[in-house]
């Protein structure tokens, strides 16, 4: 007897003699080709981005730089205060400094109702000094002591503490508080000043007394004046506040002016610094270009790298790869930016 083997089912032949299709490898991205019409379109791009992170960094993040500096010298300062008028009590006396502030060091607090406004001063008015905030001129009075006293102030950047400083009104009051007590000032001038550079063959600015009175009288501002009749000692105690009077980061020929009459006597005379003819917050730092080229040069590799890689690697890899990197760099070039433009802006 025979025996005849079933026939295969119809279903399992088919599977035993179909292979699987392989799968077909994805398609490796092109990178469309650098054209004129695309090139420019990507430069313009670039400029785009990085014109809005230096704006975010210098008018967004720059005003919580600006808190942060202030809260600590307000921290600093006070610990000052506190020392000095224990010193008051003590036998030997309050201990008169016997070297000038240095770059940076705070000197008062300026305390403005009408603004709103209280502001640690700091010594010197260079761009790494009004960044922190209001900056004391250096050759000009201390803050609360006989003659004129120059306090620059940012306008816009960096939090703008004197952005509205031509609302004050003649009568409005300042208080200022040093180590060696608080002063009051009233508001007794506003105006825009057109400044320029001394002329040297110039006479220097007059101080005259009224006649008859032997009383010192007032300089008064004028629609035109040179940075030595603003920064120059007056016959008078007072207090001079200056800021750009243009919105325009890289405005140096115009500030808007207040000056404060002081009510009372003047504190103790204390060793300054010496001005120099740069020193009058329409200049930037020195030495600022060479850190600005170095930091455009490096923002301009990670721009470059960066486009290479979001035209020839996975859209994730580049940016893990180059958004740190680019965020970190347009943090150092705002910086830099900000060292070039003049410190009141």
């Amino acid at each position: 007897m025979t025996l005849v083997a079933d026939p295969p089912d119809q279903a399992t032949a088919a599977t035993e003699t179909t292979s699987p299709a392989p799968t077909p490898a994805p398609a490796r991205r092109r990178p469309a080709p650098f054209t004129p019409a695309r090139v420019a379109v990507i430069v313009l791009a670039w400029l785009g981005v990085t014109l809005a992170a230096v704006v975010l960094v210098l008018y967004g993040v720059g005003p919580l730089l600006e808190q942060r500096d202030q809260s600590s010298l307000l921290n600093q300062y006070r610990t000052e205060v506190r020392q000095a008028a224990s010193q008051t009590e003590g036998l030997a006396g309050v201990q008169a400094p016997t070297a000038a502030p240095g770059a940076g060091d705070p000197v008062g607090i300026l305390e403005i109702n009408a603004m709103q406004l209280r502001q640690v001063v700091v010594e010197d008015i260079g761009p790494d000094q009004t960044r922190q905030g209001p900056g004391h001129a250096p050759g000009t009075a201390g803050v609360g002591q006989p003659g004129n006293s120059v306090v620059v102030g940012r306008r816009s950047m960096f939090g703008g503490p004197f952005h509205d400083l031509a609302e004050l009104r003649r009568g409005d009051r300042i208080v200022a508080t040093t180590t060696q007590g608080r002063s009051l000032y009233v508001v007794r001038q506003v105006r825009q000043v057109e400044v320029t550079s001394p002329d040297p063959d110039a006479a220097g600015p007059m101080e005259a007394a009224a006649e008859g009175s032997g009383a010192a009288r007032p300089r008064v501002l004028r629609a035109k004046m040179t940075t030595d009749a603003l920064y120059g000692p007056t016959p008078t105690d007072q207090l001079t506040l200056i800021t750009s009077a243009s919105a325009a980061p890289w405005a140096t020929g115009s500030a808007q002016v207040v000056v404060a009459s002081m009510r009372g006597k003047p504190f103790e005379a204390t060793l300054q610094g010496g001005r120099t003819d740069g020193a009058d917050g329409r200049h930037g730092a020195s030495g600022a270009w060479p850190a600005l080229i170095l930091a455009l040069l490096a923002y301009g590799a990670a721009a470059v790298t960066a486009t290479w890689l979001y035209r020839t690697a996975r859209l994730r890899s580049a940016w893990l790869l180059t958004a740190p990197v680019l965020v970190a760099l347009a943090f150092v070039l705002a910086e830099s930016i900000a060292r070039v433009l003049p410190a009141w802006a």
